[in-house]
């Protein structure tokens, strides 16, 4: 799915068993969602940061340092705690744009709350505050152009876009392709139910070894393969090939 709520629209009928959402997105989902429930709360956890060109020497440096004058004025930390942890939904007074060259920089909308939504026809979130004062951090006025996440690269690359400011988890994959910031982050993926089959769940359950695991070889091989219908993806996988 390209957006959170289509995500939660499978999961709430029960279209899809789970999902994995950011913790963040979870916490403003579960404000209008209270059908759901945490079944494993930490999945997995990576960092993220905004994304430049390879051959970018110099916003990429000015992105940095502009995030390390923000933590330790202590707005970052204010930041996060009104977005994150006290549900804000509107963007706070902010500093004036500049005069200079407009800045471009990807967002993505439909990533919603708290990191960018829109609110009366306009961006807000986390990412779009930081964006915001990002730009005025270098006297330059600010465009946020709206893409899908599998749209911001290339945005990126065609030049589109001079940065990607919808913050993004850094895969390998991703930094053969950009150059990301510092950290900003951590992307905590959680993995969430309908609370009716969330009944007797713990978060351990997602770490307790297969029943087969103390089988012999060959068996371990019939119970994966045949009992479980694994070899359908085999002969699929060669016919594809």
């Amino acid at each position: 799915f390209k957006a959170t709520p289509d995500v939660v629209l499978a999961v709430s009928p029960g279209k899809a068993d789970v999902a994995f959402l950011a913790l963040e997105s979870v916490r403003e989902i579960f404000r209008t969602t209270p059908t759901l429930a945490i079944l494993v709360p930490e999945a997995y956890r990576s960092p993220m940061g905004a994304a430049f060109r390879p051959d970018d020497t110099t916003l990429r440096p000015a992105y940095n340092a502009f995030v390390r004058g923000l933590r330790e004025s202590g707005v970052y930390e204010a930041m996060q705690q009104r977005w994150f942890k006290e549900g804000a939904r509107d963007l706070p007074p902010l500093p004036p744009r500049g005069q200079g060259p407009v800045l471009r920089l990807g967002i993505t909308a439909s990533k919603g709350l708290p990191w960018t939504g829109v609110r009366n026809g306009a961006f807000t979130g986390f990412e779009v505050e930081l964006a915001e004062r990002f730009a005025s951090s270098l006297g330059r006025p600010l465009e946020l152009v709206d893409l899908d996440v599998s749209g911001q690269i290339a945005a990126l690359a065609s030049g589109r876009i001079e940065a990607i400011a919808c913050l993004l988890v850094m895969t390998e994959e991703r930094r053969k392709r950009v150059a990301f910031s510092d950290e900003l982050i951590a992307f905590v993926a959680c993995v969430v139910t309908r609370q009716d089959r969330s009944a007797g769940a713990a978060p351990a359950a997602a770490a307790t070894p297969a029943p087969e695991a103390g089988l012999p070889l060959g068996q371990r091989i019939r119970a994966n393969l045949i009992d479980e219908g694994r070899y359908r993806l085999i002969v699929e996988g060669l016919f594809v090939t």
